[in-house]
């Protein structure tokens, strides 16, 4: 029996966007919106909130998510997901309540519906893979990029620039929604790509990823114009 272990990190610090993780959304902090897409899913016991900043903290428990608190050398920075992910679990007793599986919602996808959670928990168990990474297609090819040289323009992948999209190998991108991992395969290896996920395609108008300024103010229009509905 698989029992999926929900942890959405909610660092403090943000330089684009100060205090991202409770910017307000149509009067809803960030946070708030993904705390109560995770307990809309039904698959968790528990909806757990990691933080190094106290107001975030409080949002989470009013909420009704279980705060634990960041410790500073694990708030940094320099400091990626996946090490942070990686000490908490090596600290944390999941065993103890039967979890199996690392359910990793970022607070910056407001959008994420509870009922996608359960489809995207469906598709990794079906799927037999060590995890599971939500995608959308990039927007630009990837092989179309330019970089600079002295000044002048050249391609970055000169051998696929003048090919048409049709002959270019699609690319895709996580686009911050899903992320779930079996727990002991993610120690072993480390990071997410070593598991070999399986790529879940997020539903379209879910796919919004607010880290800036001009992201919240995309997300009002869209729900103000009825673009996305609750």
């Amino acid at each position: 029996m698989r029992k999926p272990l929900a942890i959405i990190p909610a660092r403090g610090g943000s330089k684009r966007l100060h205090k991202k993780n409770i910017a307000l959304l149509d009067g809803k902090p960030l946070l708030v919106w993904t705390i109560e897409s995770a307990m809309a899913s039904g698959i968790f016991d528990t909806i757990r909130v990691s933080s190094e900043d106290e107001e975030i903290l409080k949002t989470a428990e009013s909420a009704g998510a279980l705060p634990f608190e960041r410790p500073a050398n694990l708030s940094r920075d320099d400091i990626t997901l996946t090490h942070f992910l990686a000490e908490t679990l090596k600290n944390f007793d999941f065993t103890g309540g039967g979890y199996t599986d690392l359910y990793l919602l970022l607070p910056t996808s407001p959008f994420r519906r509870g009922t996608t959670i359960v489809h995207a928990w469906e598709f990794y168990l079906n799927s037999g893979a060590g995890g599971l990474m939500s995608i959308i297609n990039v927007p630009h090819p990837p092989q179309w990029a330019l970089t600079i040289d002295n000044t002048a323009l050249k391609p970055l992948y000169p051998a696929d620039y003048e090919k048409s999209r049709m002959d270019l190998t699609p690319a895709y991108m996580h686009d911050g929604g899903h992320i779930i991992a079996d727990i002991n395969k993610f120690l072993q290896t480390g990071n997410f790509l070593g598991l070999h996920p399986a790529a879940f395609p997020s539903p379209e108008d879910e796919t919004i990823d607010i880290n800036t300024e001009i992201d919240l103010k995309w997300a009002e229009f869209l729900l103000q114009n009825g673009l996305y509905r609750k």
